[in-house]
C-alpha cells in the first residue's frame, strides 16, 4: 500500500465513523422529542443532543491521524473503532434517562464493525511475492496463486451472505422491536421510518468500507493471476 492509497482509506474510515456518530446523536434527539406515546418515558428532550454532534469533529481527526501512525495491523484496527467507542461512552449521560440509549449504541456499533473489519482487510493482504521468485516451479507458482484466488473468494461470498444474513432480520426486527416502546401508530409510523433511515446509512457505510475492500482486493489478485498466466503464455510460446 502506497501513502496516497492509505491517506485515502483513513480519510474514508474517519469519515464513516464522524458522520456516523453525528448523524445517530441528531437523529436520536429529533426523534425522541416527536413520540409522546414511548411507553416508558415519554417524550424526552436532550438538552445538549444536538450540540454533542460537534464531537464528530474530533472522532474525525482522531481516527484520521491515529489510522496514518499506527505501524502494525492491530493498532490500526485499534485506531479505526476506538475514538468513535470512547466518544459515543462519553456522551451516553447526554441522553439520560435512556443510558445507554439503545440508538445511540446500535447505530455506532454498526459504524464501529463497519470500520474495523475494512481496516483488518486492507491490512491482511496476501503475500504474492512468491510469483516472481524463479526458484519456484513455475506450476507451483500457479496452484499457489489460485489458492489465494479462491480463498478471498471465499472470504467475500462469507461477507457478503454474512452481511445479508445479518441485514434482512435486522429489517424485519425493528419494526417488530418498536411496536412494544410506542403505544400510538403515528408514533410507530415515524420511529419506524427514521429507524430504518439509519439501517440504510450503516449499510452504505459497510458498502463503501469492508465491501469495498473485499472488491479491491479481488480485483488485485485476479489481476496478479492474469497477469501471471499471460507471462506463462509467452514464456512457453518462446520455449
Amino acid at each position: 500500500m502506497n501513502t496516497a492509497d492509505d491517506k485515502q482509506f483513513a480519510l474514508r474510515i474517519a469519515s464513516v465513523n464522524a458522520i456516523g456518530y453525528a448523524l445517530a446523536v441528531v437523529i436520536a434527539t429529533f426523534v425522541d422529542a416527536r413520540i409522546p406515546s414511548h411507553v416508558r418515558y415519554g417524550a424526552r428532550h436532550y438538552r445538549y443532543g444536538y450540540a454533542i454532534a460537534v464531537l464528530a469533529a474530533p472522532v474525525f481527526v482522531v481516527t484520521y491521524l491515529a489510522l496514518q501512525r499506527a505501524q502494525t495491523r492491530g493498532w490500526k484496527c485499534f485506531a479505526s473503532c476506538a475514538p468513535l467507542i470512547g466518544v459515543v461512552l462519553a456522551s451516553l449521560w447526554v441522553f439520560a434517562p435512556e443510558v445507554p440509549h439503545g440508538g445511540i449504541v446500535g447505530w455506532s456499533t454498526g459504524y464501529a464493525v463497519a470500520s474495523l473489519t475494512a481496516t483488518w482487510l486492507r491490512y491482511s493482504p496476501p503475500d504474492l511475492t512468491f510469483i516472481h521468485d524463479e526458484r519456484v516451479p513455475l506450476q507451483a507458482r500457479l496452484e499457489g496463486l489460485k489458492s489465494i484466488l479462491t480463498m478471498w473468494q471465499v472470504i467475500s461470498i462469507a461477507v457478503g451472505a454474512g452481511f445479508l444474513a445479518a441485514l434482512v432480520p435486522w429489517a424485519t426486527l425493528i419494526p417488530a422491536q418498536n411496536a412494544h416502546v410506542v403505544a400510538q401508530e403515528g408514533d410507530l409510523f415515524f420511529l419506524n421510518e427514521f429507524a430504518m433511515t439509519e439501517m440504510v446509512i450503516v449499510a452504505i457505510a459497510f458498502f463503501v468500507a469492508p465491501i469495498r475492500e473485499l472488491v479491491v482486493r479481488l480485483v488485485a489478485i485476479s489481476s496478479a493471476f492474469a497477469e501471471f498466466r499471460n507471462d506463462d503464455g509467452k514464456s512457453k510460446a518462446i520455449s
